[in-house]
This record gives C-alpha cells, sequence and structure tokens, in this order.
C-alpha cells in the first residue's frame, strides 16, 4: 500500500511559485537552464495537484459502509 503524500499547504505553493514561475525561458538560456527551469515547474505542478486532491479530500464526505 502507498503511503499518503504529506500535506502541502497554500503557503508553500505561492511561495514556489514565486520562485519558480511558469513562463517562457529566456531565448539567452542554454539548453541544460531551459530544461532546469521545466524540472522546477514540473514540481510546482504537482504540488499543486496534490493539494487540490487534498482539499477536495477534504471536502469529499467519506462513506463509511454499514455493518
Amino acid at each position: 500500500m502507498d503511503k499518503p503524500f504529506p500535506p502541502v499547504s497554500r503557503e508553500l505553493i505561492a511561495a514556489l511559485q514565486q520562485a519558480f514561475p511558469d513562463r517562457v525561458p529566456e531565448l539567452s538560456d542554454d539548453d541544460r537552464k531551459v530544461w532546469a527551469k521545466v524540472g522546477q515547474v514540473s514540481v510546482v505542478r504537482f504540488l499543486e495537484k496534490q493539494l487540490a486532491e487534498q482539499e477536495d479530500n477534504l471536502l469529499t464526505p467519506k462513506v463509511i459502509p454499514d455493518v
């Protein structure tokens, strides 16, 4: 069984979005820098998805089967 992903906060996402903005690379960036930026943004997007799932789980009522 997979362990649940640790909680992600909105504050963390906001700080990462500011540190690693999702924008078009500069023309002067070499390939290595472009791919590094792509990786940074990919991690931020992954954490955004985790946060959305966590918030969705908080809003979705849990159904407990009758015993």
